[in-house]
């Protein structure tokens, strides 16, 4: 995910010089594009109309309520901009609007985060585009929980300062962040299961060194008349006929006169229940091994690393991290235990991942997939560290070099060195690594993903990645990178509808709460964008064409 985050960031950054552009994009919030005539369409809705000089009294009791407010008696402010309110005429809109967002700014200080959301409903009612009351509105919906309310009102906010305010896209970041987390929870709770894809299968087990479930003796089939419910699990494993594996093994399971493979059924339907996303069903039928006391050392083994993956998956780091501990116990010397903890250590922490990678390759030196990784795992905290200079950069480049040539045949060589290139803006090198990756492995989804993303970074061409990315989907139908990456190409385009049914898709393709959360982030901040563009009446699709225009008019 961490490689999109980059990627999608890049995408933002395509010809700055020419234009001016608002990002709201840091973290996965929609992009603003706007051209200074743009911009002049907005501020004309966003400015108050000229407002009317209020009446004595009312201006007595406005400056009143100011001056409680500096000297933080805000109940006296309250009373104050209440008489003040009192005295104001109701056809002086703009008057009526700020004075009820004066109030409500004495109330939010003292945390009357209803009467905040009275007094700012009232204000939009008398002027719409009043960025500030959407603001504080959107503060006190955050208050109350009430987390879609403000991130349409804090998105509205945005939208009305012409993406300029830093403060406002910090709050709208860091609600879109809370949507996110609360809808990932919910999802996770009752999702459907899938059938798994051969890609999402291979990309599973290729990493494993030494996996039960590719070394179990089962009979051909011209041997067998009457295959048992496990070894009829086995051949369609080895068929890769995945919708059949977990009825056979529910009836090698729960048959009275097992074959003697209980064992091994439970850990491959639990791998099918894992790759399927349904993760409770999961950690059942690998808790089962574990507390078997029939279970051997590698069985127990294997089935702490999966249930590891799946705490991994469900955001329960701390139980995924006992989980490991408990692998290692049972097989220290087993390269696996390191690998698959290096998997999830290498988005948020690769230098953690790359002292388990260290382990992994010194048990097991022709684990190509470790070695590359390990190259990788060290650029990257070399990166975070500050302490990658010109020489270190030349080590890790002949790391990578000389792996490729000890691992010819291994595509995640050539996908991990075009990614590296990529960060150094060596594209014309990259794409060649990206050739020769695909030559390998054509159907890859993830080499055609970060293709297609090092094509939006380098030649700016989104009809060219938006092909390469259907062609990730229709090799891949679960590529939750693919769906992410088209959906933020249609935010570009203004196409805010087509992006959020994207990432409904990337959502439904999504394994983990860290997945999870970023997709809901950007399909939650796509459908607030189109939530107050209809409100506020304002047209997305022909600014994005005004911005069109106006760059072809510079080129």
């Amino acid at each position: 995910m961490a490689m999109i985050l980059q990627g999608l960031q890049r995408l933002t950054a395509v010809k700055l010089e020419k234009w001016q552009i608002g990002v709201i994009c840091s973290t996965p919030f929609v992009i603003g594009l706007m051209t200074i005539g743009a911009r002049k369409i907005l501020a004309a809705k966003s400015t108050p109309a000229q407002k009317l000089a209020l009446s004595k009294e009312a201006m007595i009791h406005a400056a009143a309520g100011k001056t409680c407010y500096r000297n933080e008696k805000y109940k006296d402010a309250v009373l104050c901009y209440g008489k003040a309110l009192d005295k104001c005429p109701k056809d002086q809109h703009t008057n009526m609007a700020m004075l009820l967002h004066s109030r409500a700014e004495a109330y939010e200080m003292l945390h009357k985060w209803d009467k905040v959301l009275e007094d700012c409903t009232e204000s939009l009612a008398y002027c719409p585009h009043y960025f500030k009351a959407y603001a504080r509105r959107a503060r006190a919906h955050e208050a109350l929980n009430n987390i879609t309310d403000s991130l349409d009102d804090i998105t509205a906010c945005c939208i009305l300062e012409l993406f300029q305010n830093n403060h406002s896209i910090v709050f709208a970041d860091r609600i879109l962040q809370l949507t996110g987390r609360a809808d990932a929870v919910e999802e996770l709770a009752s999702r459907a299961p899938i059938v798994p894809s051969l890609f999402c299968f291979d990309s599973y087990m290729r990493p494993f060194f030494a996996d039960p479930l590719q070394t179990i003796n089962v009979p051909p089939r011209s041997l067998v008349k009457t295959p048992n419910a496990f070894v009829r699990a086995y051949w369609a494993l080895r068929d890769r006929h995945f919708d059949e594996i977990i009825p056979a093994c529910t009836e090698e399971i729960e048959s009275p006169e097992s074959s003697g493979y209980r064992l091994e059924a439970l850990l491959m339907r639990g791998t099918f229940y894992l790759l399927s996303n349904a993760f409770k069903e999961s950690k059942h039928d690998f808790g089962a091994i574990i507390d078997n006391p029939n279970a051997g050392a590698t069985l127990c083994a294997y089935a702490y690393m999966r249930r590891a993956t799946v705490n991994y998956y469900m955001n329960d780091k701390a139980a995924a991290v006992a989980d490991f501990d408990a692998a290692e116990k049972i097989q220290p010397s087993n390269p696996d235990v390191y690998f698959q903890r290096a998997l999830t250590q290498l988005p948020l922490d690769p230098a953690e991942a790359l002292t388990q990678l260290k382990k992994t390759v010194a048990l097991a030196p022709r684990h190509a997939v470790a070695v590359i990784n390990m190259y990788y795992a060290d650029y990257r905290a070399s990166i975070i560290a500050g302490a990658l200079s010109k020489k270190r950069m030349e080590v890790v480049m002949r790391s990578f070099e000389e792996t490729i040539m000890e691992f010819p045949h291994c595509v995640e060589c050539y996908n991990l060195m075009a990614q590296m290139l990529v960060d150094r803006q060596d594209f014309p090198k990259a794409q060649e690594y990206f050739v020769k990756a695909l030559e390998l492995e054509p159907s890859n989804s993830s080499v055609i993903v970060q293709h297609a993303l090092m094509v939006l970074q380098w030649r700016g061409d989104k009809e060219m990645a938006s092909e390469m990315l259907k062609q990730a989907i229709a090799a891949n139908p679960h590529c939750q990178q693919a769906y992410e990456t088209l959906g933020t190409i249609e935010v570009q385009r203004a196409h805010l509808k087509e992006a959020v049914e994207l990432f409904d898709q990337a959502i439904r393709c999504c394994k983990s709460y860290d997945d999870l959360t970023h997709a809901f982030a950007l399909r939650n901040a796509s459908q607030a964008q189109i939530n107050v563009t209809e409100k506020l009446g304002i047209d997305i699709k022909g600014m994005n064409e005004s911005v069109q225009q106006h760059l072809s008019s510079l080129d």
